[in-house]
């Protein structure tokens, strides 16, 4: 199916999707920060990548910003999954590609799998 990678700090939320994804038939990868996720990429290259964008040693902003200037992944899906408001989001981030905002609160991971299914569809 599709290479997923989830950039996300709390494991338990990691190990929800990761079980999730990997029913579907997903090939799946988290990082627990955006630094991780950054040497992740050197093996591992995603269809879609979820990011978190609080997370401690690099944020997603950051990693999101190192990505979109690098030719090889400037243009992936990243989808925003948060428990920030996009109000709460950093302003900033609009500006550097995200494909989709999603709240981890109100969504179940099977309705986020049905979102990264319409990106993966569309891409």
């Amino acid at each position: 199916m599709s290479n997923i990678l989830l950039v996300e700090d709390d494991a338990s939320i990691a190990t929800i999707y990761s079980i999730k994804m990997r029913s579907v038939g997903h090939d799946f990868v988290w990082a627990e920060n955006g630094l991780v996720a950054l040497k992740k990429l050197e093996d591992f290259t995603p269809e879609i990548i979820l990011l978190d964008i609080r997370m401690p040693v690099m944020d997603g902003e950051t990693f999101l910003r190192i990505i979109r200037k690098n030719e090889q992944y400037k243009e992936i899906p990243v989808i925003i999954l948060s428990n920030l408001n996009k109000s709460e989001a950093p302003s900033t981030i609009w500006h550097l590609g995200i494909t989709d905002f999603v709240l981890k609160v109100r969504h179940t991971p099977a309705e986020v799998m049905q979102i990264i299914n319409k990106h993966l569809i569309i891409g």
